[in-house]
């Protein structure tokens, strides 16, 4: 079961696999008000991931940009996801300097949030 949305510039595509429900991004997201239109998207596979029991992974590594619209969406989906207490991992590129910077500060801030684990990746 996978599913591919392309938004703009970027993808989401989503795949059941041994790990969990995987999201990965793909591209860029610059838009202005990005919320509406990828939130439906993640709303559906946290949905998906709670019914089949299953970690809801986002993986960002092959994502070139996103624009500070696009972080506060993510920021509102984790807690969301929190909320709900679901487990979450999210993967990030190790050698991409703005990941780094970006998801070793969230990880920093989100260190009693036991259901959440951010992990870098060599890609």
């Amino acid at each position: 079961m996978s599913e591919r949305h392309e938004i703009g510039e970027l993808t989401l595509t989503m795949a059941v696999g041994p790990s969990g429900v995987v999201v990965e991004w793909l591209g860029k997201s610059g838009a202005m008000n990005p919320e509406p239109l990828i939130c439906p998207h993640l709303n559906t596979f946290s949905v998906r991931a709670m019914s089949l029991r299953l970690p809801l992974v986002h993986d960002f590594t092959r994502l070139t940009f996103f624009n500070s619209s696009t972080i506060t969406a993510i920021l509102r989906h984790f807690r969301d996801l929190e909320a709900r207490g679901l487990t979450v991992h999210v993967r990030y590129a190790k050698d991409q300097r703005w990941q780094r910077t970006f998801f070793g500060a969230l990880d920093v801030t989100r260190e009693s949030a036991t259901k959440i684990r951010i992990e870098a990746i060599e890609s």
